[in-house]
């Protein structure tokens, strides 16, 4: 996996690291990283085609808007 390390500061004190996750590896599988402790298998299966929520009542939703303003 190619990449670099980047060291997120605060005040100028290191808080965080972004990275590769395998350095200079091949790339890691869902498994490897559940293997590692860094990822968990969902817990119930989800299609990503699932229906989405409708939206609460009076809520306009961002589609709804650009329909509306391409409409005029």
């Amino acid at each position: 996996m190619a990449g670099e390390r980047i060291v997120i500061t605060v005040s100028g004190v290191p808080a965080a690291q972004l990275g590769p996750l395998n350095a200079g590896t091949d790339a890691a599988t869902l498994d490897d990283l559940i293997a590692a402790g860094l990822l968990r298998r969902p817990r119930t299966a989800s299609s990503p085609h699932a229906p989405q929520p409708l939206p609460a009542p009076g809520v306009t939703t961002t589609a709804k808007i650009l329909r509306e303003h391409r409409d005029r």
